[in-house]
């Protein structure tokens, strides 16, 4: 689930990020193309560029919120559908 995708302010949304097991990534469903990301973990969260479109939206990126450790990508897309890993 997304948590947010813009706050009334203009600051960019904050999504879940999953930490993928036996790696040092994030995976996250970007709010702005509904589409897997991987980014880096070393940081252990905070503000990133989006890595979809040149639209607005993308170009403001969003903050990652650590959320758990998934085994894989399509365990993401599960959990953010509403099922279980």
């Amino acid at each position: 689930m997304v948590v947010a995708m813009q706050t009334l302010s203009g600051d960019p949304p904050t999504v879940k990020a999953y930490k993928l097991a036996r790696s040092n990534h994030f995976v996250v469903l970007c709010p702005h193309c509904r589409r897997l990301h991987y980014h880096g973990a070393a940081g252990g969260g905070g503000h990133v560029a989006s890595h979809c479109s040149d639209s607005a939206a993308a170009r403001m990126g969003y903050v990652l919120a650590p959320a758990g450790i998934v085994n894989s990508g399509s365990a993401v897309m599960a959990i953010e559908s509403g099922g279980r890993e």
